[in-house]
């Protein structure tokens, strides 16, 4: 026992000895078993590969409880399992990275997939902010800027802000907003004199297209409303004077090479091509036209901003080569207006009853006028599309008519080889049109009423 007592008064000697040598406070303490130094920037280095350092544990009210506790005072809190340090102000926890924010109430939180909450405890996007504003602040030397960058592509999408405001794509600026309200499209420095700068070199403006009646609805037309009728092909600005939508007109300048009949010509919806040939003054397409969405013959066409097709046995191949079948209301696109679009390329119409008279009488009238507009050849022979005989056929015209047949509503199909149909526009019945028809086994043509849930062919005249 005395021997036990005599070498801990050696041991505290010694330590009192170290705690009071100037020397050794200036190199700081090391604790360790091999003698090794202090690191130099440590006024106490605890070295070992066993054992840890225990700081004082305690509750939340003792550690609550400390008086005046110095900045950077370290306990470990027994009731939260965790370090706390005092900053200088109050206890802060020290919590593990998923726990790093705070997920009660409103404040902002991270949550472990990632994302970030402000104003919400539940976000469901990388940054979510509920009912806020984002501020950034900066100085007008430095250029403030929102970066999104496509991994795959490489492709920077961005909005800075430096005197003026910039929204980027692929690093090239789009839109401009000067600081005088100036916005420039396509340039960074819009023209002082223009509220709205537009630039391109390859592409042009749009003006919203109405149709005349939706033109004519709108509720008070501010003075200068510009817009473009799909009905006439016009633009129209409205003239508060006159209380009045007027025309803007056309000079008789073109640009390219001037369309003539007789030119293919591009659909460009579907960028379809069509043959066309001029008879009598007035330019045709040579071709049934094919456009729109296929459906089954057992779906009514609809007026649903579709335009919708049958094909013969709903086989899309055979639209491809006798064009597609459509039905009365369809083919005018629901309109009752003569020459309208309908279901033709822009700047074409739907032939009316005249104009399809007027082909067959310059043709030499209904009595040959058929054999003339028929492609030659037969299907038994294999030099064409029409039954046997195909009498009289001679294409004279180059109006190349082939047999695409019909189909009665819900079907079935019929006359594919045999008979072609054309719709037009007429108004000789109501439920019942006026078609004209041209057959394999007479040179004749001529026309009888239909039902307008029928499907037939339909050829284009060009507007004059």
């Amino acid at each position: 026992m005395e021997k036990a007592a005599t070498i801990r008064g050696f041991i505290l000697a010694i330590l009192m000895f170290f705690l009071l040598s100037s020397d050794s406070l200036a190199q700081g303490i090391s604790v360790n078993i091999d003698g090794s130094s202090p690191d130099a920037s440590a006024m106490l280095d605890v070295q070992s590969t066993e054992k840890g350092v225990l700081v004082p544990r305690m509750s939340s009210s003792e550690r609550t409880g400390i008086s005046n506790p110095a900045t950077g005072l370290l306990v470990y809190d027994n009731e939260t399992r965790s370090f706390w340090f005092f900053n200088g102000n109050g206890w802060q926890e020290i919590k593990k990275g998923e726990e790093l924010w705070s997920t009660s109430g409103t404040n902002t939180i991270l949550e472990n997939n990632g994302n970030v909450g402000i104003g919400t405890a539940t976000p469901d996007e990388k940054l979510h902010i509920n009912y806020g504003n984002i501020k950034i602040t900066g100085d007008d030397q430095n250029l403030l800027s929102i970066i999104m960058e496509d991994e795959n592509s490489g492709n920077e999408y961005s909005i800075s802000a430096y005197e003026e405001i910039r929204l980027n794509t692929n690093s090239t600026a789009r839109l401009t907003i000067e600081t005088d309200g100036r916005v420039g499209i396509g340039t960074t420095a819009p023209e002082n004199s223009a509220l709205l700068d537009v630039r391109s070199t390859n592409k042009g403006v749009l003006f919203p297209r109405l149709t005349e009646n939706q033109i004519d609805s709108i509720s008070d037309p501010v003075d200068g409303l510009i817009v473009y009728n799909t009905d006439d092909h016009s633009l129209y600005i409205f003239n508060s004077y006159y209380y009045d939508w007027k025309q803007l007109d056309f000079g008789s300048g073109t640009i390219g090479t001037p369309f003539s009949c007789g030119d293919s010509v591009t659909d460009i919806r579907d960028q379809q091509k069509y043959a066309t040939v001029s008879i009598s003054g007035l330019c045709w397409l040579a071709q049934n036209i094919n456009v729109g969405t296929r459906i089954d013959s057992s779906v009514m066409q609809t007026d649903n901003n579709v335009i919708e097709k049958y094909c013969y046995r709903d086989v899309e191949d055979s639209c491809n080569t006798y064009g597609g079948l459509y039905q009365w209301n369809e083919m005018m696109q629901y309109s009752m207006t003569e020459g309208s679009q309908g279901i033709c390329p822009l700047g074409w119409h739907i032939p009316s009853h005249d104009e399809f008279t007027d082909l067959v009488s310059a043709l030499g009238g209904s009595s040959v006028a058929g054999g003339k507009m028929k492609t030659t050849g037969t299907i038994e022979a294999g030099t064409g599309l029409w039954y046997d005989p195909n009498t009289d056929a001679t294409n004279i015209s180059g109006f190349s008519t082939l047999p695409g047949g019909s189909m009665s509503v819900g079907g079935p199909y019929q006359n594919l080889g045999y008979r072609a149909s054309f719709w037009h526009y007429n108004t000789l019945g109501i439920t019942m049109k006026l078609n004209f028809w041209i057959s394999y086994d007479s040179g004749e043509t001529g026309g009888y009423l239909t039902p307008e849930t029928d499907a037939l062919s339909i050829r284009c005249v060009k507007n004059e």
